[in-house]
C-alpha cells in the first residue's frame, strides 16, 4: 500500500482506533446470519439429493457446484464491489441465498438443484468478497488483523450452531422444507442487517478491466497461493473425518466440529491481540504448525479424547493463520483493487478445498484414509516451505 493511500484511509478513519464501530457490528451480524444459513443446509443438502434419488456421485456434483460458482464469479463480483459499492453486492449475496433457500423446498429434480446450487454459490462470492472488503475500508490498518480476526469468528459461531441445528429438526421430523425456511429467514436476517451499514465511498469509479494484472501480480497471487495450499488440510477434514470416525468406532465426529469451532473461537480472542503486533508472516508460519500436526495426528486418532485435541490443535492453528494471511494481502494492494485481490484469495481456498478433496480422494481411494491425512500434511509442509521461499524473494 503506498504512502497516499495511507493518507487516505488516516482521512476517511479520521483519529479513531476503534474496531466495534456500528458499521462493524452491523456487517459481523450480518455475516452470522448470513453463515448460519450456509451451515444450516450443508449437513442437509447431501441428504436432500439422496431424497431425490440421486446416488452419492450426485451428491457430489450438488455439494461440488457450489464452490465452483462461487471460483468463476469471483473476479467479477471483486471489480464490481469495488467500482459499484461493497453494501450493493452484500445485499446481493443475502438475496440470492434467501431465493435459493425458498427455491430448494419445491425443487423436484436433481437437474434442477444442481442450477441452484450454482445459484447458491453466486451468493457466496457476492457476500463474501464484498463483506470482507467493507471492513478492511472501515478499520484502520494497525488494528486490521484484530478486526478481521473477530469478523471471521461469525463464521466460526456459525458452525457450531447450524449443523447441529439442522439434524436435530430432521431427526425430529420437521421436514426439509422447514429447514430450508428456516435457511431463508437466516439469509432475510442478513439483508436486514445490511440495510443499515453506511457504504465506503468507491474506491474507483467506472474503467476498471475484469481481467487485468490484480488477478496474477505476486502481491494477490503469492498469499493466495499459499492459503490455497492450507486449504487441502480442510478439505481432508470435511471430506473423510466422517468416515473415517466411524471406521474406528465413532458414531458422531459432529464432536469434532464443536470442539474446532469453539477452540477457533476461543483462540481468536488471543489472536485478534496479537495479529496486529507480531509481522505477519511470522504469524502465518507459527500458525500453520499446529494445523499441519493435527491433520496427521488424525490417521492415528483411535478415541473421542483424541479427536477433541485434534479439533482444539486445528481451531487453534486456523484461528491465526486465515486472518493473518487475508491481512498480509489487503496491506500489499491499493484500495481500489482491494475487493478483487480478496475475490482471488476466497477462489484459491475455494480450490483448495475443491480441488483438494479430489486429489485426496484418489489417495483415499488406493491407499487409504490415513495416508489421505498424512498426504494433506505433507503438502501444508511445502506450502510452509513456499512461503518462506517467496519471502526472502520478495514476492
Amino acid at each position: 500500500m503506498t504512502q497516499r493511500d495511507e493518507n487516505t484511509e488516516t482521512a476517511a478513519h479520521g483519529n479513531s482506533d476503534k474496531v466495534f464501530i456500528s458499521g462493524f457490528l452491523f456487517t459481523s451480524f450480518a455475516s452470522f446470519s448470513f453463515f448460519s444459513s450456509f451451515y444450516l443446509l450443508l449437513p442437509v443438502i447431501p441428504l436432500y439429493v439422496v431424497n431425490l434419488g440421486g446416488s452419492p456421485f450426485d451428491v457430489g456434483i450438488a455439494l461440488g457446484l457450489f464452490p465452483i460458482a462461487s471460483i468463476l464469479a469471483r473476479p467479477f463480483i471483486g471489480v464490481y464491489a469495488d467500482t459499484q459499492g461493497r453494501k450493493l453486492y452484500m445485499i446481493i449475496g443475502g438475496v440470492i441465498f434467501l431465493l435459493a433457500s425458498l427455491l430448494y423446498s419445491v425443487t423436484a429434480t436433481l437437474i434442477v438443484l444442481f442450477l441452484l446450487r450454482l445459484l447458491h454459490g453466486l451468493g457466496m462470492a457476492s457476500f463474501t468478497t464484498s463483506s470482507s472488503a467493507y471492513i478492511a475500508d472501515i478499520i484502520p490498518r494497525r488494528r486490521r488483523g484484530e478486526a478481521m480476526s473477530y469478523f471471521a469468528s461469525a463464521n466460526n459461531i456459525a458452525l457450531i450452531v447450524g449443523p447441529y441445528f439442522a439434524l436435530t429438526l430432521i431427526d425430529g421430523g420437521g421436514g426439509f422444507s422447514l429447514v430450508f425456511f428456516i435457511a431463508a429467514i437466516l439469509s432475510g436476517l442478513c439483508i436486514l442487517s445490511v440495510l443499515p451499514v453506511k457504504d465506503t465511498p468507491l474506491a474507483v469509479r467506472g474503467g476498471q478491466k475484469i481481467f487485468d494484472k490484480t488477478l496474477y501480480r505476486r502481491e494477490v497471487v503469492f498469499p493466495s497461493m499459499v492459503i490455497g495450499v492450507g486449504a487441502l488440510t480442510y478439505a481432508a477434514i470435511i471430506a473423510f473425518l466422517p468416515v473415517h470416525a466411524q471406521q474406528i468406532g465413532m458414531d458422531n465426529p459432529g464432536v469434532f466440529f464443536t470442539a474446532y469451532g469453539l477452540s477457533v473461537i476461543g483462540s481468536r480472542v488471543v489472536a485478534s491481540k496479537l495479529i496486529d503486533k507480531i509481522p505477519r508472516p511470522k504469524v502465518v508460519i507459527f500458525s500453520a504448525i499446529p494445523m499441519l500436526i493435527a491433520v496427521a495426528l488424525l490417521a492415528f486418532t483411535q478415541n473421542l479424547l483424541q479427536l477433541i485435541f485434534v479439533a482444539i490443535l486445528y481451531g487453534i492453528g486456523l484461528a491465526f493463520l486465515l486472518p493473518a494471511a487475508q491481512a498480509f494481502l489487503v496491506d500489499r494492494v491499493k484500495r481500489e483493487e482491494r475487493a478483487k485481490a480478496l475475490g482471488v484469495f476466497f477462489s484459491f481456498l475455494e480450490l483448495g478445498v475443491g480441488g483438494g478433496a479430489i486429489v485426496l480422494g484418489i489417495v483415499a481411494e488406493y491407499l487409504g484414509y490415513q495416508s489421505a491425512f498424512i498426504v494433506a500434511s505433507i503438502v501444508g509442509i511445502g506450502g510452509i516451505g513456499l512461503f518462506q521461499y517467496g519471502l526472502k524473494r520478495n514476492w
